[in-house]
């Protein structure tokens, strides 16, 4: 199990990165919202549907992360944190460290991904 200090640093690192995101979710839908496409040629419009279909991807991924970080603080609050969904064992603390929000071990990541 994680030691109560990592356990408090990537608590922080993860409502700090929490809110870094919804932030950015926010700016993206208001310039999504201020973006027209009204007197373009047929390539900005092309350009316009690229740019927001990046933009779309960006934010489902940001979305995917945000749920996994309230995932995490979850844990955290549970006392779980740092055990893994799939297996039960300890998350290594190198993993949790590069990515505090991880809820899978080494193993059960590399299986996830085998399986995709």
């Amino acid at each position: 199990m994680c030691t109560m200090v990592l356990i408090l640093k990537n608590e922080k690192k993860m409502k700090q990165t929490d809110e870094d995101l919804r932030m950015e979710i926010h700016q993206q839908q208001e310039e999504e919202a201020n973006n027209s496409s009204e007197g373009d040629d047929i390539g900005d419009v092309a350009y316009k549907c690229f740019q927001k279909d990046l933009s779309f991807f960006q934010m489902e991924r940001e979305l995917k992360k945000r749920s996994a970080i309230g995932k995490a603080l979850e844990k955290i609050g549970e006392g779980t944190y740092g055990l893994c969904d799939g297996c039960g064992s300890s998350i290594s603390d190198r993993r949790l460290k590069t990515q505090p929000w991880a809820n899978l071990c080494i193993s059960c990541a590399n299986e996830q991904e085998r399986n995709r």
